[in-house]
Formats: C-alpha cells, structure tokens, sequence
C-alpha cells in the first residue's frame, strides 16, 4: 500500500508514476490511485516488467527511458510557455 496516497493531492509539480505490469511489490492499481489523486501526473505502466525497471531486459529499460525523456521534455516546454503539455506514454 501506498503510505504516501492521502498526501498525493498536495503534489503541485508535474509528476511521473511508472508501474511495472509484474510488479508484486506495488499494485498497479494502488500506483493508479496514487496518480488519479495528482492533478499533474503522467501515469505510464511498462507490461512485462517487474519491479525493479532498470535491472531489466533491454527492451523494457528502453520504454521506461522513452517515457522519461519524453515527459522530461514536456516539463521543459510547459516551464517556457507557462502551459501543462498533454503526454502521451
């Protein structure tokens, strides 16, 4: 369980929440819920990984970094304009 989930909806800055399809340490529907309750988060889930993202298959690192840099950009540009870019993961 998520200890941090009441808190979540104080979060102000943009914010990303990668789940892990296989994960048996964290639900994805508690990382879900957790994400829901941030009004700037981005919520992506890589199928086939576990736990521990980075110590996985090469291809399953690759879509975690791929969703990084890409919401990683879209902060960037949304500081410049003054506007939240939509994301897709």
């Amino acid at each position: 369980k998520i200890r941090a989930l009441p808190k979540a909806s104080d979060l102000r800055a943009p914010v990303l929440v990668v789940s892990s399809r296989r994960d048996c340490v964290v639900s994805i529907d508690e990382a879900e819920a957790f994400a829901n309750r941030i009004a700037n988060a981005t919520n992506i889930v890589i199928d086939g990984a576990q736990h521990e993202i980075l110590l996985e298959r090469d291809e399953l690192r690759e879509q975690f970094w791929a969703a990084f840099e890409s919401f990683f950009e879209g902060t960037q540009s949304s500081s410049k304009t003054g506007k939240q870019k939509d994301r897709a993961a």
